[in-house]
């Protein structure tokens, strides 16, 4: 008996909410070092959302290769790929400290205020697009 796929949800999202992710999943993979697993899983769903984005090849490598703004044609993962993606936007705490370190600039406070901001928010949102 041929195995079933798990059930792929899509969603839409800006371009700048991608990044954002792809992001996380590489602050991620720079932390998980110690488990194989977690960085090839992290790596695995950077390169399938890459492969979408317009104007972006699956290449996670240098900055020539970044997409185009605007939306990207709509992204299919599997649920549990959609719980990491979320659990990784949810790792915020590193860019909270920052935006508290009063010998930082405030510039510098205020991008990661605002970092955190938005990953929380974008967490919130594919939850609540995801549903029960």
């Amino acid at each position: 008996m041929k195995e079933e796929s798990p059930a792929r949800f899509g969603l839409s999202l800006p371009t700048p909410d991608w990044l954002l992710i792809d992001g996380a999943l590489d602050n991620l993979d720079a932390v998980s070092l110690g488990d194989p697993s977690l960085v090839q899983w992290s790596g695995a769903i950077r390169e399938a959302v890459l492969r979408d984005m317009p104007g972006r090849t699956a290449d996670l490598e240098g900055s020539e290769s970044r997409p185009a703004v605007g939306t990207p044609p709509e992204i299919r993962l599997p649920r549990e790929t959609w719980a990491f993606i979320i659990d990784a936007l949810g790792d915020v705490e590193a860019d909270r400290m920052l935006a508290d370190d009063s010998s930082l600039p405030p510039e510098t406070r205020e991008l990661h205020a605002r970092i955190a901001a938005r990953s929380e928010a974008i967490a919130a949102e594919i939850r609540k697009r995801l549903g029960p």
